[in-house]
């Protein structure tokens, strides 16, 4: 195990312990654990940190590495130390005790992306060591370790961007959304290596429903929320919005390995669905993935209803994580819900709860270039591949103020398009100590390059 290997390892354990879980309500997270480890990890390093709280404990942590050459560019390393939940009980290991095991760190926020997180310190610190040394940058470099990503970053960077945005400001970003590599099998370590230059938007939408109260004993013809909620669910899970293939999702084909008749039908709008509903059965993750990549989705996730078990139903509430395609707009899910839900469509009031349109990067310049020269310095001539991720990510508040912003990390060959969708937000969530090492490596060569 290389030197940055274990203290990323290390740092990342504790990140995993702090167990900022952010449940989407304004006082969870409590990110602050996070930003205090991450202060006393840069104490002594000639780092310069600051923290914001914009609510108690919702906090973010922004360290600059300043340069001697204010016409170079500010390269940002963009992080989260928020996590989704995990339910203890289906995982092999504590999620949050940031187990070492079999040469990997387990742990939610594994690959989501408290990995990133650390790596991104790391490196920082590892700049800072060579600058202390003599070995000074002309850019600055900023590392971002934001809080409330996983809810849509308004108590983190999109607070930032609004309230503190020379903090942030950057030429271009680097964050989370690719590393993994574009095949179906471990062990691809000649694959092509994903690099997420644009993401889907979330437009999560938020539906209620009125009905009538009446005895539960009694429940013919009556007007029932809870059941107007189940059947918009139902009909929305089953919906299918046509396939939207764009440039990037043909060069990203172009590099993954797949079959021939598989990747000439995926690359065909009339058989994609087909091509990926084949592939459900033997690499679930990776068609989950790809579908998600080809397609606006809905997908009903959380409801609420009713007072009482013996009292029909007055009120219903149900929440639908909708992802879009580029190009697509606020009006454009309303009436595509409307054709949907048909006649159901009037039995909700629809409100659009978090709003954000599908953002892209360039995919080639000076941030590509230098992604490719830092990897082949890294590991050898590496071939990276553009892809449009299907989440959301922090990214889209950098774009959206003019940088140029990547999802870009190494992994090693076990993570693909199948592992890389199965733990996203799924059960035991681990990343090699190796990765970890090798990410430190290619975050300081890129820095180098953009900012030397």
């Amino acid at each position: 195990m290389s030197d940055t290997a274990g203290r990323a390892a290390e740092l990342l354990r504790a990140l995993i312990a702090n167990a900022c879980v952010n449940d989407g309500t304004p006082e969870s997270g409590q990110e602050i654990r996070s930003a205090e480890t991450l202060a006393q990890f840069f104490a002594g390093t000639g780092v310069e940190v600051e923290v914001f709280e914009p609510l108690p404990g919702r906090a973010s942590l922004v360290a600059r590495l300043r340069g001697d050459d204010p016409d170079v560019g500010t390269l940002c390393f963009l992080a989260h130390t928020d996590v989704v939940p995990a339910v203890a009980s289906r995982w092999s290991v504590d999620p949050f005790a940031g187990e070492v095991h079999d040469g990997c760190v387990w742990g939610r926020g594994g690959v989501d992306m408290l990995n990133q997180t650390a790596a991104h310190a790391v490196a920082v610190a590892g700049l800072a060591e060579r600058a202390r040394s003599g070995d000074r940058l002309g850019g600055d470099v900023v590392f971002v370790a934001a809080a409330d990503e996983e809810a849509g970053g308004a108590h983190g960077t999109g607070w930032l961007a609004s309230n503190a945005p020379d903090a942030i400001a950057c030429d271009w970003a680097v964050g989370e959304g690719g590393g993994f590599r574009l095949a179906l099998d471990a062990g691809a370590d000649d694959a092509a290596v994903a690099v997420m230059v644009g993401e889907k938007g979330p437009m999560w939408q938020h539906l209620t429903f009125e009905g009538v109260p009446g005895h539960g004993s009694m429940p013919y013809a009556t007007d029932n929320a809870l059941v107007k909620a189940a059947a918009v669910a139902q009909r929305l899970a089953e919906f299918a919005a046509p396939a939207a293939l764009h440039d990037v999702w043909h060069e990203m084909l172009e590099a993954t390995a797949l079959p021939d008749a598989v990747r000439v039908a995926l690359s065909d709008a009339a058989h994609v669905d087909a091509a990926i509903a084949d592939m459900a059965t033997s690499h679930p993750a990776a068609a989950r993935v790809l579908h998600a990549c080809s397609h606006t989705t809905y997908s009903p996730n959380v409801v609420s209803a009713g007072i009482k078990a013996n009292v029909v139903a007055p009120n219903a509430e149900l929440d639908v994580d909708v992802r879009v395609m580029p190009g697509v707009s606020e009006a454009d899910v309303h009436r595509e819900m409307a054709a949907a839900l048909g006649d159901l469509f009037d039995t909700a009031v629809v409100e659009t709860v978090l709003g954000f349109e599908a953002t892209t990067s360039l995919r080639r310049g000076e941030l590509w270039d230098a992604c490719v020269d830092a990897t082949a310095a890294v590991c050898g001539p590496t071939r990276l591949a553009p892809w449009v991720a299907p989440f959301s990510t922090d990214a889209r508040f950098l774009r959206a103020a003019g940088a140029v912003a990547y999802g870009f990390t190494i992994h090693d060959g076990g993570v693909n398009l199948d592992s890389f969708g199965s733990m996203f937000h799924g059960d035991d969530e681990h990343v090699s100590v190796a990765s970890l090492g090798v990410a430190v490596d290619v975050y300081v060569e890129l820095a180098r390059r953009l900012c030397g």
